[in-house]
């Protein structure tokens, strides 16, 4: 076990010591957020088509709700219960 995380810190150092050396800190750091950005775009991307296909999220989207309000969209059951009450009179 002690072996492995010595070769891995020596690996690891080494590794740090010639990106320096060569300076090659400033575009690894630039690729890397490239590829961030890339893969972010690319999931949101693909989360619109995939909302975008389905009927019942784009009437979602079109009707927002506050977070502070009690809509929900199907009646609770002691109202169809009361509903019924009512239509029986």
């Amino acid at each position: 076990m002690s072996f492995l995380f010595i070769l891995m810190t020596h690996t690891k150092l080494t590794i740090r010591y010639i990106v320096l050396q060569l300076g090659l800190a400033g575009p690894i750091l630039q690729v890397s957020q490239t590829v961030f950005y890339e893969v972010k775009r690319l999931a949101t991307e693909k989360l619109r088509e995939a909302f975008a296909e389905v009927p019942e999220a784009r009437r979602h989207l079109a009707n927002p709700v506050s977070a502070s309000s009690n809509y929900t969209e199907e009646p609770k059951r002691r109202d169809l219960v009361a509903e019924k009450v009512l239509l029986e009179k």
